[in-house]
Parts: C-alpha cells; structure tokens; sequence
C-alpha cells in the first residue's frame, strides 16, 4: 500500500509555521490517528493516500496553480471553489486564480486543481478511474494525473466534500463547531501530493438535527462541513389535508391527513382503528371499504405528485404514510388474523396495504398525460412501537420464513422507516438489554436492503439536561452499515437552535463523523474535541463531562430513564435526580475552566469564545439550581445566577427548553 499521509510532512518544511485560525487548537496530525478527518481509516471507502512527489504546489509563499471550474454551476459547486479558495487563502496568503473549463484539454505540464466533472476533467480521460455506482450522491474522489489535481465525484456534493478532504490532508482542516475549526497557517512551501483518494460515507444520507441548522449570525457553512445536509422535508413527499396545494400538510405522523375524520369520520367509520386513534388498514374485513381505502390513499399520493412536479422538485422519492405517533394500530378481529399469520406483526397489514396503494400510483404515473409527475417513488410506512416486530423471521443461515403475500409486484418498491424506541439509548448497544432491539433491527435491513433508520437519545422533556449517547452510538452506525441502511435520523434534541447545553455540540460532532465513517474511534473523537474546542479549559472541560457520564450511568440505574418513554422525564426539575453536592461540585469544576481562561486575558476574541462553550455547560447545573435549590444560595446568588442563566439563553439564541416548547417562558417567569 503507498505510503498515506495527513500533512505531517508540513511540520518539518522550512519556512511553514503551524498556527490555529479561530482559537482552536492544531487539529491531531498522527497520521495513525483516525479520529479526524473526511474519514480517516483505510477501508475501501475511506482511503487516503497521499504519496509526495518532487515538485511543489507552494513554494516560497506563492503558487503557479488555478482553480478550473466550469461555466455553469450548481450551489454544491459554488461553495466548493469558495470553501477552496478562502480557506487555502487563510492557510497560505494565496490568493488562487479560477478560470472556466472553456477550451481547456488537460496537457501533462498543466498546472490545476479541477474541480467536478467540467470539460477539462473530461479531457484527462479520468472516468475511468472510478466506479461512481459506488459513490452516490456523496462520496468524494481526489486524483493526482500529471501536474494537476482533480477533486470530484458522481454529484458537486461529493466535490465539495472531497475539497474538505483536499484541505484536511494539507492544512489539517477540521470543523468542529459552527465558530471553531482548525486550519494550518502561513503555509509557505507544500509538496503536490499524487494523489489516490477515495471517501465514501458508510451511511448515504444523512439527516439534519439541532445545531445543523445554524441562525442567523451563525456559519451557514457548518452543516456541509460536517457533511450532514439532509432533511427529511427534502426527501418525503407532502400529503395535503384537502384538495388545495397550499393547505395543510404532513410528511410523517399523516394517516390522518390521508384520511381526515372530519371528511370520513361519520361516512367510512371502517377507516379507523377500533379505538379511533389510528387508520384501520384492513378496514375490518370489509373488502369493498378497503379498496376504497386503497384508492383513496393512492388519489392523495398522485395529487401530491401533480403539487410537486419532479422538474421542480426532483429530491422527493418517497411516499410515506405514517401512523400517528400513539403506540398501536388497530385490534380489530380481521387485523388480528392476518397479524397471526406473519409472524405475530400488526405492521404486517400495513405493508399489504402500501402494496396495492403502490401499484395503482404506478399504473398512474405510466399514464401518457401524467408523464411530467413519473418519478421513482419508494412507498414507505413507520416499523415503530406496535409496528416495530417484522412480519418475517431470519433464520441462522441468513434466510428468511415469510408469507409470500408480503413480497411487493415488480416496481413496487415497499420500504419501512425504522424508527427504534425498543433501543435503550442509555446503554452500550450491544447490552444484553439491547439485543431484542437489534435483532430487528438487523432483520428489517436484511429484509430490506437501504431502508432508513431513525433513533433517539435525549430527553424530551428536558433539553437543558445531559444525556450520554457515547455508550449506544460507538457501534450504532456500524450496525446500519454492516446491515444495508441507507438513510439515518438520529433524533437527539432534534428541535434545539443556537446552542444545545448538556455537552450537544460535542454529541453533533461525533453524530456526524461517525455517520460518514463508522469505523472512526468515539474516545479519540471526544478526545480531539475536548482538546480544540476548550483549548486550556480542557482538562477542566472533561473532568466535568466525565462526572456527568457517572451522573447519567447511576442515576438510569436507579431510576430507568435511559430508553422509550421514559425519555420523556423532566431531568432538571426533579430533586431525586441530582444532589446538592453534585451540584455544588459541578459548580466548582466550572469555575476551574473559567479560570483557565487566564492565559488568554490579551486574546480578547479567543477569551469570548472558549469562555461562552463553558456558559453552555454552564446552564446545565444552573437550570438544576434554579428548578430545585434556591434555599441553598442567597438572595443575591440566586439572582445573579437566574440573570446569567437569562443571558448566555438570550446570547446564544437557544430556541427550546423541551420538545416542541419554546424557553421564552421560562425565561420570563425568572423576572430578570
């Protein structure tokens, strides 16, 4: 194998002076260190090889290459030559020159780094050197071919990513908070690297959550950095509650939205579940009222498909119809039936009834005049709580003992959303209290190669708390990928904006890194996280991560809150969960990384910044001493500490206090 290498050389080059931009800490560059980078491991999908050469991309603080882009671009595109030519510029004082593709034929001696697959990577005959098939919309490719670099891949998402890649390898970029990255500085001589990159993520796509959706005055750039840019309003395809385009919709908890009660309630009662919470999706035995159920629920999906036309929305490829978000389906005597006769799964009529559905909208779209709505459409429902149990059994060898009417017509692609509360998200995932849950979970993805995943972790009822992910989601992506998942929710305090106390920025980056490469080390990801983000508060930083990981494994222990349900306790609230002590001691912890600061008291920039991550943490204890221990502080303590808890909220622009629950009122009732 060549020799890989992470930039290490550039510490020994005359002239190059390793500084941090933003504050933050040199990023690790080991090159046996895997924690950072695109990926960092050397799979087959994350491969970095980087071998140096006799000529030199820098030399003496300037450069003889420009940056070759073609004349029309998508947004993917424009930030990659952006992201490029600032951040090299920050490193290296260069300011590179972009030319267009426009009459360009690749020569040996040519001196460019190419970015997509413009007319002058077409002229280098480079096609041939990869299998896009592999790569999806995501995965990166960086080549080296005479003189010039090209960065690119089967779609601009995977040339912007392989630019991160470009500037990781060169100047140890790492982006670990929407105002903190790492990037060499005054770069004055590089080598140009013959390069053989490859950088596939283990999960295709990738769903936004929490602080990946920046404010206003926060970088918009975060969430490409960190290479998580989906959502699920992207993907899933509306259904509207009426026949208007812009009435009420809804993507995911919509079975009611198919069939509204106020429209059907009275005429169709055989819709609904015996207990009214749910649809009914064998409308009790009655053939006729079903096949009106089938059709109707066809008629929304190809009214939404005529709403959203795929010229104009071509990132729409599902079709979902979800229960509401209440435990179970239907216990009528006809769903009970057909349940015993797949394996005891209720989910089991719903995939009957996704399959006729999905072969009428089909038959549908083949229609000559509705030529314009065709699209590739997967018909997706829920496999959550009552529905979690698949209407299969995976035998020892790999097979499989099903019902044969499960098995979809060709075309019709059937697809469950595997939305796991049977996980206890406070444990390792392969506890033994685990195995029940990721025996399905492996089930599903084997039943169902590249169907979606959506887990938890976080309580929600208390987003100004701790939760400690880092047990369950070391080998939680791994799981996905060995298993054939394609898409991943992690929904930890998903709603949360601004900032997320209770260690959240730290639980997005290694969301995040572990979902492109799940091979990737969680104690080296905390590591290198702790160490450039808090800088000198570090050590202070993880003393008090540490003993809120203590806190977290007692006090599920004692009281079971780490999984489902449970999840919805109000953490801060409540006396038993936290003893003054504890508090009195995280408070001192603290007050140890604010005086850390002390070094940084002539960096005014870097003292606000390193100084308002320790405010964050700041809240947890703080919103505990406000909910349950005012007797424990003076009249004036207690103020001063509901002022400051008042302050970094309104400074941060930290949006919930719980799910779905605005913090507005809360701060208001401080009468601060």
């Amino acid at each position: 194998m060549k020799k890989k290498i992470k930039a290490k050389i550039l510490s020994c080059l005359a002239g190059t002076a390793l500084l941090a931009l933003s504050g933050c800490a040199p990023a690790n560059s080991d090159p046996n260190n895997s924690g950072e980078g695109g990926g960092g491991s050397s799979t087959g999908k994350h491969q970095f090889t980087a071998v140096s050469t006799n000529d030199f991309l820098i030399q003496g603080g300037k450069t003889t290459y420009k940056v070759v882009v073609p004349t029309e671009g998508d947004t993917e595109l424009l930030y990659a030559q952006s992201e490029l030519t600032s951040l090299f510029k920050e490193a290296t004082n260069i300011d590179l020159s972009v030319i267009y593709d426009t009459d360009l034929v690749y020569k040996e001696g040519d001196n460019y780094i190419s970015l997509g697959k413009n007319d002058y990577w077409k002229s280098a005959a480079l096609n041939d050197a990869t299998n896009f098939e592999e790569y999806g919309r995501d995965g990166a490719r960086i080549l080296t071919k005479g003189e010039s670099i090209f960065i690119f891949g089967e779609s601009n998402y995977g040339t912007l990513y392989g630019v991160y890649d470009f500037l990781k390898i060169n100047f140890n970029f790492e982006t670990y908070y929407e105002n903190c990255y790492t990037l060499d500085k005054n770069v004055k001589d590089l080598p140009l690297y013959q390069y053989d990159v490859i950088d596939i993520p283990d999960i295709a796509f990738r769903q936004k959550r929490s602080l990946l959706y920046p404010t206003a005055n926060q970088n918009q750039m975060f969430p490409f950095r960190m290479r998580v840019t989906d959502s699920l309003d992207d993907l899933i395809l509306p259904i509207h509650k009426s026949d208007s385009a812009t009435s009420e919709f809804n993507r995911l908890h919509n079975s009611f939205f198919y069939f509204p009660k106020e429209v059907y309630g009275k005429s169709n009662p055989k819709f609904y579940s015996s207990s009214g919470d749910q649809l009914c999706f064998t409308a009790h035995g009655d053939e006729e009222q079903l096949s009106l159920m089938i059709e109707l629920a066809a008629k929304k999906i190809e009214q939404s498909l005529t709403f959203y036309p795929i010229a104009d929305y071509p990132k729409y490829e599902v079709a979902f119809l979800g229960m509401n978000d209440v435990p179970d389906l239907c216990g009528c005597e006809a769903c009970q039936q057909i349940k015993e006769k797949h394996n005891n799964a209720i989910v089991s009529t719903v995939i009957l009834f996704m399959k006729r559905v999905g072969k009428l909208v089909n038959a549908w779209m083949e229609k000559p005049e509705n030529a314009a709505y065709k699209r590739p459409l997967k018909y997706m429902f829920f496999a959550y709580q009552a529905a979690i149990n698949p209407p299969f059994k995976e035998k020892e060898d790999g097979t499989f003992e099903y019902s044969q009417d499960i098995i979809p017509d060709e075309g019709v692609e059937i697809m469950p959303f595997v939305a796991s509360m049977n996980f206890d998200y406070g444990r390792s995932f392969h506890s033994s209290a685990n195995e029940e849950a990721r025996r399905i979970l492996k089930a599903w993805g084997n039943f169902y190669p590249g169907t979606w995943a959506w887990s938890y972790g976080g309580f929600f009822n208390d987003y100004i708390s701790f939760y400690d992910i880092y047990n369950f989601y070391e080998d939680y992506h791994q799981y996905l990928t060995k298993y054939n998942y394609s898409f991943s929710y992690e929904q930890v305090k998903n709603d949360q904006r601004g900032a997320d106390p209770g260690f959240g920025g730290l639980s997005n980056y290694v969301l995040c890194k572990k979902a492109w490469d799940s091979s990737l080390d969680m104690d080296t990801l905390i590591e290198n996280y702790m160490k450039n983000v808090y800088e000198e508060a570090a050590p202070a930083m993880k003393e008090l991560f540490l003993k809120l990981r203590l806190w977290f494994a007692k006090t599920i222990e004692k009281h079971g809150i780490g999984n489902g349900g449970s999840m919805q306790a109000d953490i801060s609230s409540n006396k038993k969960y936290w003893g003054y002590g504890l508090l009195d001691e995280l408070f001192g912890i603290l007050d140890k990384a604010y005086a850390s600061l002390e070094v940084y008291k002539n960096d005014a920039a870097k003292y606000k910044r390193i100084k308002n991550y320790i405010d964050i943490e700041w809240l947890v204890p703080a919103k505990v001493a406000i909910s349950c221990y005012e007797d424990k502080f003076t009249s004036s303590e207690f103020v001063s500490i509901k002022k400051k808890f008042k302050d970094i909220c309104l400074d941060n622009s930290i949006k919930d206090i719980k799910e779905f629950t605005s913090i507005n009122s809360f701060l208001e009732s401080l009468g601060v």
